[in-house]
């Protein structure tokens, strides 16, 4: 190990016997935080009828989420106060800001929402439930789990599952028009179920780049940053939707790693 980076980790933990805490281990969570006000700010936002940027800041807080642990890893700042405010935080921006966006997004054009709601509480109770799992597992797991879950999650996480929830927002930001309001409840009751079910989706974290295509890679990444830049919504819809025809083959790929485990 490099001498330098044993010397800062000496260092840092003189600190902390002293009773100070470096900066660096704030960072992770102040990045949750960040999060956390952005998904508040959503319902805000919702609440006054600015529904783009509502979304938008459902689509930071996906980012945010997506860069705190890693963050956390780089720091050497991961601690469980970190991961259970991580927690709470997802539970607040995809489980319940989404839901109440898609409330108010209907109810305003439907004046009675009582079904709606039913649909915004199971929604909500379903991604509590895909969480707490998720935390369970991480002190449960075995050798082949552990395995597993570094190339599936075991349900739709919870930040995409934000998003497919807000997809009929997004396709109609792009075409304009009116949604019937029960494709607004059917969405979220699948989506619901999605991130509540064990079904096996692709993690990504295992995806590797063979050398010779990184200038693809490269060019494929300019292309679509453009078009989140010049047509935001339309893009991360057809995303969504290519992430949804992905399901079947994470399945079928999932239990073929699983049972080739168990004939060994």
């Amino acid at each position: 190990m490099n001498t330098s980076i044993i010397e800062e980790d000496k260092d840092e933990a003189e600190e902390i016997k002293r009773g100070r805490l470096p900066i660096s281990r704030l960072v992770p969570n102040a990045v949750t935080l960040m999060a956390l006000c952005f998904g508040l700010t959503s319902i805000k936002l919702a609440l006054v009828g600015k529904w783009e940027l509502a979304v938008a800041c459902i689509l930071i807080s996906c980012f945010l989420d997506g860069i705190d642990g890693r963050l956390a890893r780089l720091l050497n700042a991961t601690s469980p106060f970190g991961a259970q405010l991580d927690s709470l935080s997802d539970f607040v921006n995809f489980g319940i800001c989404p839901a109440l966006i898609t409330y108010l997004w209907t109810i305003k054009i439907i004046p009675t929402g009582n079904v709606t709601w039913a649909a915004v509480l199971f929604y909500a109770i379903c991604c509590a439930i895909r969480l707490a799992r998720f935390n369970v597992s991480l002190d449960t797991e075995d050798e082949m789990s552990a395995k597993l879950n570094k190339m599936f999650f075991i349900g739709v996480p919870s930040p995409t599952g934000s998003l497919l929830a807000l997809l009929p927002l997004m396709i109609q930001f792009e075409i304009g028009g009116t949604f019937d309001p029960k494709i607004n409840l059917c969405v979220l009751v699948i989506v619901g179920f999605l991130m509540a079910s064990r079904v096996p989706t692709f993690s990504g974290k295992k995806i590797a780049i063979n050398p010779k295509m990184v200038w693809l890679v490269m060019l494929s990444a300019g292309f679509i940053l453009g078009m989140l830049i010049m047509e935001p919504w339309i893009t991360i819809s057809v995303f969504l939707c290519l992430y949804l025809v992905t399901i079947p083959f994470s399945i079928k790929y999932y239990y073929k790693i699983k049972n080739s485990h168990i004939h060994e």
